[in-house]
């Protein structure tokens, strides 16, 4: 117990909570399911969700004891990036690239942001959290809308994989709608010009 208190202790030094997860190797909140609301959406794919520090801390054994130790129950802002989807860029890369082709890759994230204020923005959420992006800034997960507060006290996802898996999930929306690619967590597999000349249904 006293090294374990010792490390607890050491945790709520630090200024974000998911810095614990770099610090020791068993810290991870991968398979979680968090119940969160969604306070803003920066654009298709990226969004802040507010979760209870508390909830947080409840997620791995490793850290139980740290609830006893500490009685705060604190608002935690996470960056969340969309698992499995890439949207277009407001602020596009310019290089190569032609004002008219950017100003329609503006239009497109633009409504793809839009959708995903109008479907999310404000709403209770249960966040998936599958892990890190690639470069280790922002949580990548997916998230469904909660339906009602019975949802919250008798349906909760046993698993991450059924948020994952549910077909009103974000990154499903968002491929529905058009708003979206697949994206692998590495590169995106299309240009905004070589996706728009192939798709002639999404012209205006």
């Amino acid at each position: 117990m006293g090294s374990c208190a010792s490390f607890c202790r050491l945790q709520y030094t630090v200024p974000t909570p998911w810095a614990m997860e770099r610090m020791h190797p068993a810290y991870t909140w991968a398979g979680t399911v968090l119940l969160g609301r969604v306070v803003w959406l920066h654009d298709g794919d990226t969004a802040t969700v507010a979760v209870r520090e508390r909830d947080l801390m409840k997620s791995r054994p490793i850290c139980l004891p740290c609830i006893a130790l500490n009685p705060r129950d604190e608002v935690v802002f996470l960056q969340v990036r969309a698992h499995g989807i890439d949207t277009w860029e407001i602020a596009p890369h310019k290089s190569g690239r032609t004002p008219d082709s950017l100003r329609l890759e503006r239009e497109y994230a633009e409504k793809a942001t839009q959708y995903a204020r109008t479907a999310f923005l404000g709403q209770w959420v249960w966040l998936a959290i599958v892990g890190w992006d690639k470069f280790g800034s922002r949580i990548v997960g997916d998230m469904v809308r909660v339906s009602t507060w019975k949802a919250v006290l008798f349906r909760r996802p046993a698993a991450a994989s059924v948020v994952l898996a549910d077909p009103n999930r974000w990154s499903a929306l968002m491929l529905d709608q058009g708003h979206a690619l697949p994206y692998d967590g590495k590169h995106r597999k299309l240009s905004f010009d070589t996706w728009y000349a192939d798709n002639a249904r999404h012209r205006r």
